[in-house]
């Protein structure tokens, strides 16, 4: 027995020894896989780096723009004419002293025949007086002073059938002129502008009566229609407060029956609000009646949406002994009945609206046109008003100038029989050394007169000023040229530039000298032109809402077959560093207090350096002045992975 026990406390010992390793064996293996877990979870950083370089830094500013002439030329005629020669046409190549248009010459030929005879009548004069007198002259000079003496008498006899007429004119003028400034007998025009006030007036009154009329019955009906909203609303309350009907009201939707009690509850506030607005309006009062529709709309309206949702509400029903399908008949006969008035009411309310808006815009339209007629009558008034003055006014001009020139024509035949006089007794009198040099005098001015002739007629021609290019033609043959209009535009065959619009957030980089490289449209990219910036306009140009600034850019060396109009794109060097530390500006990071700093990566340490940043040029790349050295990584970008395995 002794034996039996003692075996069996050892089995029972193996066995909780074995327990304990078993448990223990388990713990081990429960913290392995929680330590596996949280290595796994432990986040890993990748970055992106880019080495400091050391080189040429360039900072550009890069433009589009279109191709000028620098020298553009607009010529025009010095004379009014008719178009008779067109030599050229657009694109040609012309040259200095080349005729490019004419105008019609006949006329001036003419003068210029006529101006030679003069010269010659003048130079024969001259050589008469040198010879002097002849039997034939004698005659001649008295048949002129005959001559002279009649045509005196002639304009001193038109001078007082000018003064008899032009008065009669006068006088007629003044009569038309007072008859419309002085009260007594009413012109045609001022019966019409009384008339027309007379309509106006009248139509104001009818309109005004008939707005008034309508207002009235609007606010009649406002007082006669509110109440059908009372009772519809007063339905609706009976439903809703029926306590037999708890359990059965809308138990298919819920829905219903909560817009119903929304419904009314608002329908109720806004019928309050209308019924005060109704019983404080004044009928006469255009403005409190309108203010009392709207409310009053909005209530009938509510009440109108109650009395729906409250039908769908007992659509929705269930019945049950408690509440029978006659009940519930009984119901939707009677809110379907309050719609039926409901919706009449608002019908009704809206024609009553209707018909005063129909009113007042009879009211505006006919008042606008009638106000328009009275407008246009006072206006015909006045307009008949200021002719009839400036026909005073015209007369007693015209008869003024009509009188100077009656008496200037009377002192001009008084002047021209004293001369009559004059050269009769000199053709009878010896030549003078006066009369000789008269004659050369009349000669010269002669000769001018024939000059003055050919320089008209080199007006009436348009010669090229410089070799040049025909940019554009104004006029065809045949058509009426007028002086200061450009007939033709030529541009310089050599020399272009490039304008553009630099923004004002890069007009401070440049400064006039900048070297620019230039590429054309027409030409491709491949081909690249130097430049020069050669001015910057002082004054900002407003381009959709952006301030801009003009600049200009010459060509340099190189012949193309450069055109105006040509789309161009000017990079201008702004600046450039020769041999300067540089990295991308998106590795450039800045602390609170403006101070920037960059992250240099060292195997896998990564370490911070303060850096003075310099230039920032093309390509997002920029100088550093101090901190970072040659060769050195910067990072430009950090992406943190978390991994998530669990230790397979």
């Amino acid at each position: 027995m002794k034996i039996y026990k003692v075996n069996m406390m050892k089995l029972k010992f193996r066995l909780k020894k074995k327990q304990i390793i078993w448990i223990a064996l388990a713990v081990v293996i429960v913290a392995i896989v929680i330590w596996r877990i949280m290595i796994g979870k432990q986040p890993k950083v990748e970055y992106t780096t880019a080495p400091v370089t050391r080189g040429e830094l360039a900072q550009t500013v890069s433009e589009t723009g279109s191709v000028k002439p620098l020298q553009e030329l607009a010529l025009n005629f010095l004379a009014t004419g008719k178009v008779a020669m067109v030599n050229v046409k657009v694109g040609d190549l012309v040259f200095k002293d080349q005729v490019l248009a004419e105008l019609d010459l006949s006329d001036l030929q003419i003068k210029a025949r006529e101006t030679a005879a003069q010269s010659a009548v003048a130079q024969a004069q001259f050589d008469k007086i040198l010879a002097g007198a002849s039997g034939e002259d004698l005659a001649v000079s008295g048949a002129q002073l005959q001559s002279a003496q009649s045509a005196y008498a002639a304009a001193v006899a038109e001078l007082e059938n000018v003064k008899n007429s032009t008065e009669s004119a006068v006088s007629q003028a003044e009569k038309n002129y007072q008859d419309l400034i002085q009260s007594g007998t009413l012109t045609t025009y001022e019966q019409t502008v009384n008339q027309a006030v007379a309509n106006l007036t009248n139509a104001k009154k009818t309109y005004s009566q008939a707005i008034n009329n309508q207002t009235a019955n609007l606010s009649t009906a406002l007082k006669s229609k509110l109440p059908v909203a009372m009772t519809a609303l007063d339905a609706v309350d009976r439903v809703l407060s029926d306590n037999s009907l708890d359990n059965y009201l809308s138990v298919k939707n819920s829905s219903y029956l909560s817009k119903t009690n929304t419904s009314y509850t608002a329908g109720r506030a806004d019928l309050a609000i209308a019924n005060k607005s109704v019983l404080n309006l004044t009928e006469s009062d255009i403005t409190t009646v309108k203010a009392a529709y709207g409310l009053s709309i909005k209530a009938i309206t509510e009440s109108f949406e109650a009395t729906n949702y409250c039908f769908s509400a007992l659509e929705n029903s269930v019945t049950a002994s408690g509440f029978t399908q006659a009940s519930l008949d009984a119901f939707k006969a009677s809110i379907s009945a309050q719609i039926t008035g409901v919706s009449s009411a608002l019908t009704s309310l809206q024609a009553s609206k209707q018909s005063l808006d129909d009113t007042l815009l009879a009211y505006d339209t006919n008042i606008s046109n009638l106000e328009n007629s009275v407008y246009q009558a006072q206006a015909a008034l006045s307009d008949a008003k200021l002719r009839a003055e400036n026909t005073m006014i015209t007369s007693r001009l015209s008869r003024d100038q009509q009188i100077t020139a009656a008496s200037s024509r009377v002192d001009s035949a008084s002047k021209a029989l004293n001369l009559a006089k004059a050269q009769s007794a000199k053709v009878s009198a010896k030549a003078r050394p006066e009369d000789i040099a008269l004659a050369r005098s009349q000669v010269m001015q002669a000769q001018a007169a024939s000059e003055l002739i050919k320089n008209q007629m080199n007006n009436n021609k348009i010669i090229a000023p410089l070799d040049a290019q025909v940019a554009e033609i104004s006029y065809k043959v045949g058509e009426q040229a007028q002086p200061g209009q450009a007939a033709v535009k030529l541009i310089a065959k050599d020399g272009f530039e490039i304008e553009l619009d630099v923004a004002e957030t890069d007009i401070a980089k440049l400064k006039i000298g900048n070297k620019a490289v230039i590429t054309l449209d027409a030409f491709g990219d491949g081909v690249k032109l130097e430049g020069v910036l050669a001015s910057m306009e002082p004054a900002a140009t407003v381009i959709q809402g952006v301030i801009y600034y003009k600049v200009k850019i010459d060509f340099l060396a190189g012949v193309y077959n450069i055109r105006p109009g040509m789309t161009a794109t000017a990079a201008i060097i702004a600046d450039t560093r020769a041999d300067a530390i540089q990295l991308p500006i998106r590795a450039i990071q800045e602390r609170k207090d403006g101070a920037k700093f960059v992250r240099i990566l060292q195997g896998t340490k990564v370490t911070e350096k303060d850096i003075m940043t310099g230039l920032t040029g093309d390509g997002g790349l920029v100088e550093i002045l101090s901190g970072v050295n040659e060769g050195e990584q910067v990072i430009t970008f950090t992406k943190t992975n978390v991994k998530t395995t669990t230790g397979k």
